[in-house]
């Protein structure tokens, strides 16, 4: 099963988490919501996580390159993605142009889609392969 940790403040959000994980993917993924980054960090550092997903900010003064930052400086190698209210093109520039993260724009209501499509033909697609290959 993968385990997915997700770094967000906003109670509606969180609760679509729970909903896609108990709804769309309680076979094949384990989602665990952290609101706040230290939390999340502690966590991260403590267990395995194959993604994090990152909102943009996190009140009272977290930003996702905060939490970059600090998934790099607790050497995470799993997969980073960055959810924002604001243009990806923006966020880009904001994060820097060396970020080692996945970009998605909350405003557009197809990253759940976008999502859902990632985690069943990339995240599970190679998970597969993987197990194919070591058979």
């Amino acid at each position: 099963m993968l385990r997915i940790a997700v770094i967000d403040d906003d109670e509606t959000e969180v609760e679509i988490w729970r909903i896609l994980q108990e709804r769309y993917f309680q076979t094949i993924i384990d989602v665990t919501v952290f609101q706040d980054i230290e939390t999340a960090i502690e966590d991260i550092r403590a267990n395995h996580y194959d993604l994090v997903i990152v909102d943009n900010f996190i009140p009272p003064h977290q930003t996702a390159k905060f939490a970059l930052n600090c998934l790099k400086n607790i050497q995470f190698k799993g997969r980073v993605i960055v959810f924002s209210n604001t243009d990806i093109a923006d966020l880009g520039s904001m994060l820097g142009h060396n970020v080692e993260a996945e970009l998605f724009s909350k405003q557009d209501f197809m990253a759940i889609l976008q999502m859902r499509n990632f985690v069943e033909t990339v995240i599970i697609g190679s998970e597969t392969m993987s197990a194919s290959a070591s058979a």
